[in-house]
Parts: C-alpha cells; sequence; structure tokens
C-alpha cells in the first residue's frame, strides 16, 4: 500500500453522517448491532466493529468507494475514541493512571486502500459455495482442522496453505482461545449467523482493506498476532460496515 502522508490532513467532512444518530441506523437496529458486538466481545473476539446508513444511496461504483473512505475514517475515529474511553475507566476502576491515548496519525485517503473479493475477504476457512467453514477442533479433535457443519476431517482442505490472515482468522483465533462454541458446529453456526446480521448474504458483499500505519492503534497487532483494517458495504441491507482488529497476548 502506499505510504502515507507525513502529517494529519484537515478533519473529514462525514457526508450524510454527522446529523444522523446511532450512524443513520434505525434505533432498534443499532442496539441490535451494539448488543451483538458486545456479546463478541465477551465470548472472547477481538476485533472492533462499526456499522453505518448512509442516507442517500450510492450511484455508482465510484460513490460507493466514497463512502467506503467516509467508513473507514468514521470507524477509525470512533473505535479510538471507544478503547481511550474504556481503557480510562479500568483505571479509574483500579485507581490507576491512565494510560495515554491513542491517537490518529493522519485521515485515509483513497489511495490508502485496495478493493479485494469476497473470497479474499474471508479467506480459506469458508467455503462460500457451500456456506461451511473450517474451525480448529476442540477436545479430543485438538489440532485438527474440522468443516463445521458435518465435524468431518478438512486437514486436506486448509493444511497445503495453512491459515491465511483473513476475516475468518481475525474472527475465529484471536491471541487467547474464543468461547464461540462447545464443538466445531456450534462455532460455525455462531460465526455464519454473525456474518449474516452483518452483511445479509455473505457472499454478496463489496469489500476494501486499508492501510494500517494511520493509528498506534495497530501497533500491539505488529507484535505477531496481525493488523486488520476493513470496510465492508452490504448491496442486501445498504448498510457499510467497518473492521479493525490489533492484538497481543
Amino acid at each position: 500500500m502506499p505510504a502515507p502522508p507525513p502529517s494529519e490532513s484537515p478533519d473529514m467532512t462525514f457526508r450524510h453522517l454527522e446529523t444522523l444518530p446511532h450512524a443513520g441506523l434505525p434505533e432498534w437496529q443499532h442496539h441490535q448491532f451494539r448488543a451483538d458486538i458486545c456479546r463478541f466481545h465477551t465470548l472472547g473476539g477481538v476485533l472492533d466493529f462499526q456499522q453505518f446508513a448512509y442516507t442517500t444511496a450510492a450511484d455508482g461504483e465510484a460513490e460507493r468507494r466514497e463512502y467506503h473512505l467516509q467508513t473507514a475514517n468514521h470507524t477509525l475515529h470512533a473505535v479510538i475514541a471507544e478503547c481511550n474511553e474504556q481503557a480510562a475507566e479500568r483505571a479509574a476502576e483500579h485507581r490507576l493512571p491512565a494510560p495515554p491515548p491513542l491517537t490518529r496519525f493522519f485521515s485515509l485517503q483513497a489511495d490508502m486502500e485496495r478493493k479485494i473479493s469476497a473470497e479474499r475477504f474471508y479467506g480459506n476457512q469458508l467455503d462460500l459455495r457451500h456456506n461451511r467453514l473450517i474451525v480448529r477442533g476442540q477436545g479430543s479433535q485438538f489440532g485438527r482442522f474440522l468443516y463445521h457443519d458435518s465435524e468431518t476431517d478438512a486437514d486436506r482442505a486448509i493444511a497445503p496453505n495453512a491459515l491465511d490472515t483473513a476475516f475468518c482468522h481475525a474472527f475465529l483465533n484471536p491471541p487467547y482461545p474464543p468461547r464461540f462454541g462447545h464443538s466445531a458446529r456450534e462455532t460455525g453456526q455462531y460465526f455464519l449467523v454473525f456474518c449474516r446480521r452483518l452483511f445479509g448474504n455473505p457472499a454478496d458483499i463489496e469489500a476494501y482493506e486499508w492501510n494500517t500505519d494511520c493509528s498506534d492503534y495497530f501497533d500491539d497487532g505488529r507484535e505477531w498476532w496481525g493488523t486488520y483494517f476493513w470496510t465492508v458495504y452490504s448491496p442486501q441491507n445498504g448498510l457499510y460496515t467497518g473492521i479493525m482488529g490489533s492484538a497481543t497476548d
């Protein structure tokens, strides 16, 4: 991806967003979305999500790309603000000094993204054609890869390339084991229901990946786990979702 500019550019105007409560979503949908994300974090997930609706539908790919850019910048701003608020609350609870706040180094620009296919976005753990997820086995099947729907062996399907660093990997494999289900089947069902709530039809999406040099939010992930920043548009529900991830042990 291109190198970032040397300094912060002027604040973005988030067209069609700035006057809308709940990021433009109906209030019930906004609260459902926040509840889904809260449960995801409670179960051990580490990705951060923001979702937006725009008052005017994009007229073609060029305008959708602009909406992706607005979504990326708005997500970056909102996630950093949430992380700083949570860190301050934890420090106050334990009567410790507040840590230095996370910062945004610069606003994202249109040349700091790359459009990717749905297959590349999800990675090699999801078979979109058959709506079938490959997950790590648990208990007696620990160390194996299994198809979630049949809990049969999937080592041959994934071993040649191992796990790649796409959305499925970042969602399912945080630094510490999550508790999305007691079996491969339950974990797969949780993931697919989560994706349907965000994206409608998981296969019918438009995705961009973004430069992660824009904030020290991503510093932890550079140690070993990875850094992730995507925006996803769903033609089915008309929503734009921003996704960020950075974690370590």
